[in-house]
């Protein structure tokens, strides 16, 4: 006990011990007597720490080694979870030394140590980098003490109801913290919309809640355009701030027209936000519009929507070669053609600067690419793009003569090119931040092949008559020495160097040969006609014969070539058969000696006195 008092008058408790009729205040605090001896205890007084620390149990003074429980509210945790008195101790200050209460507090690890500095409550869940893209938004978090994020909860979800035209679907992401640090993910969000993060202990206790938009992207396509007839202006639907904030639209108009031989006018606009329609520019009737219109936001263009559009007047628009009329004069040879060029008067504020572009070509879409973009001058390594030919102060009609090779302000009309197709594009530009305009003039034509002269033609033509002459006296030459030589070997024949001949045929130059695809039919054929012979009553004409038997008696008996070789004296016993003998030309002359006849042999007949020493006996 702190105080005391006598059952008349109180009195402060010393440190020594009382007795009598003294008295203190019990829990309920009403005065009783003192029944013990009092002593002196040490104690710590309630420490004034963060006023959001707890303590259990809440008391003003503490005993020595008495334990203490600190808690803190939702979302914070006291730097020790535990503590204990540890009495007084001096310390020493600038003026000396002074009494100072000291307090334990243990660590996670169960070692109590002095506490230095003031308890605080720490915030357990500290926020990092939060980042928003177009569909997804992420929060790197981390804990400030380990273990301490288990309970908490995050979640994304809209802020608040989507309403038509935009309505975004209710996209709700939810994920457990765990560990000391990590990220939380929100996927598959829409563009441009407000989402609600929220760092949650369950059920119902909110440490932190952040409200961010997603980015933006492009918006969407156009669903509507279409042309007011009666005005000539082109009007569209407006866009919704859906996917991101409309700052305006870009109208692209490209213009073909027969007048003047044909033009092209291009236009590029900015428009604001605001705008939903534009005039078209007038032309006439006649006149073809490709139009393109697309929705900006800060993250750019959208997709455009197309359409194409006819002014009143012709059914159809007159192709861009129609300017061929205004060109003349075309010389392959020299590769120039002369250009009847006049002032493009409808492009109000313009320049009178005009520049002649060249193009190889005859495509619209390659042709509207030159008028507007930004043609480069003559490059010979690349000779099919097209190129600025010159610059030109037009203020009247004028003759140009396309192609001759001058140079001027940087830009060379390089000569034209034989058997080429080639547009020129007199052009008269107007550029402003909010607008671009190009307006071209076509004039389209061929440069045909170019004819050489007569006295240019006549040397090659010489020179390949000449040729010819010579190429045709060495085939005769040739083929003279070539009969020569063969002439020269037959007179130079002998009996002992025979040629072969070549077989022509069967006998009286009958066709003999038979295809082996073709047998089988001639033996039927053969076969057949013997058949129809023995039936027939004729009795001449199976004494003839017939199929194979008529082909047989059409074969000669008697030789039809000399056999000289084989029918001479010293040769007649190497024949086994008096008439089987080899004609000359179809025999192999050896090589002979000295013996009489030693050049010829009858391969049918070879007498070595036992025929079973030979390989083909039998």
């Amino acid at each position: 006990m702190r105080r005391a008092k006598c059952a008349r008058r109180p009195q402060a408790v010393a440190t020594r011990e009382h007795k009598g009729t003294w008295t203190k205040k019990n829990k309920l605090g009403k005065w009783v007597p003192i029944q013990s001896p009092t002593t002196c205890i040490k104690t710590c007084q309630r420490p004034l720490w963060d006023l959001a620390l707890h303590l259990a149990p809440d008391q003003e003074v503490y005993k020595e080694n008495k334990e203490v429980a600190l808690s803190c509210p939702e979302g914070f945790k006291p730097s020790f979870t535990h503590i204990k008195c540890a009495g007084e101790m001096q310390t020493a200050e600038h003026s000396g030394f002074a009494d100072r209460t000291t307090w334990l507090g243990r660590k996670s690890t169960g070692v109590w140590i002095h506490i230095e500095e003031p308890v605080v409550c720490l915030e357990v869940f500290v926020p990092g980098t939060l980042k928003a893209s177009t569909t997804s938004i992420k929060l790197n978090w981390t804990c400030s003490l380990p273990d301490a994020c288990q309970r908490m909860q995050a979640t994304c979800r809209l802020a608040g109801p989507s309403s038509p035209p935009c309505e975004a679907e209710e996209v709700t992401g939810q994920e457990m913290l765990h560990g000391q640090h990590g990220t939380f993910s929100c996927d598959h969000l829409q563009p441009f919309t407000l989402y609600n993060v929220t760092i949650a202990v369950p059920p119902s206790t909110i440490i932190f809640t952040w409200v961010i938009r997603t980015k933006e992207t492009v918006p969407e396509k156009l669903e509507r355009l279409w042309l007011d007839d009666s005005t000539g202006t082109l009007r569209w639907q407006a866009l919704p701030s859906c996917k991101g904030e409309i700052l305006g639209y870009q109208l692209n108009v490209t213009a073909w027209g027969p007048q003047d031989g044909g033009f092209l006018q291009v236009e590029r606009l900015r428009l604001s936000s605001s705008d939903t329609e534009h005039p078209l520019p007038a032309h006439g009737p006649g006149t073809r519009y490709t139009v393109a219109v697309r929705g900006l936001t800060a993250a750019g263009a959208g997709a455009a929507l197309l359409g194409d559009f006819q002014s009143n007047g012709s059914d159809t628009a007159a192709p861009p070669d129609a300017s061929s009329r205004l060109v003349r004069d075309i010389s392959p040879s020299q590769g120039t053609a002369v250009l009847r060029l006049r002032p493009i008067p409808w492009v109000p504020g313009a320049a009178s600067e005009h520049q002649l572009l060249v193009a190889a070509t005859h495509n619209s879409t390659v042709l509207e690419g030159a008028c507007s973009g930004e043609p480069q001058p003559f490059n010979a390594s690349r000779p099919p793009d097209a190129y600025v030919a010159a610059v030109l102060n037009l203020s009247a009609p004028t003759d140009f003569v396309l192609g001759d090779g001058t140079r001027g302000h940087g830009f060379h009309n390089a000569p034209l090119r034989p058997g080429w197709d080639y547009t020129a594009l007199l052009r008269l530009e107007r550029r402003s931040q909010q607008e671009e305009t190009f307006a071209c003039v076509c004039y389209s034509f061929s440069v045909g092949q170019e004819l050489a002269p007569l006295l240019k033609r006549k040397p090659v033509l010489m020179a390949l008559v000449v040729t010819m002459v010579i190429l045709a006296l060495g085939i005769l030459l040739l083929f003279l020495l070539f009969r020569r030589k063969h002439n020269g070997s037959k007179a130079s024949e002998s009996n002992s160097t025979i040629p072969l001949r070549k077989c022509r045929g069967g006998v009286n130059k009958l066709n003999t040969q038979i295809p082996v695809e073709e047998l089988l039919e001639a033996l039927k054929r053969l076969k057949r006609a013997e058949l129809e012979a023995e039936q027939t009553e004729d009795e001449s004409a199976s004494s003839h014969g017939a199929g194979r038997m008529a082909e047989y008696q059409q074969l000669t008996s008697t030789l039809l070539h000399p056999c000289d070789a084989g029918k001479e004296p010293c040769n007649q016993g190497k024949n086994r058969y008096k008439f089987i003998i080899p004609y000359d030309h179809c025999r192999v002359v050896l090589q002979p000696s000295a013996d009489a006849g030693s050049d010829y042999i009858n391969a049918s007949y070879v007498d070595v006195g036992s025929e079973e020493s030979l390989p083909w006996a039998g």
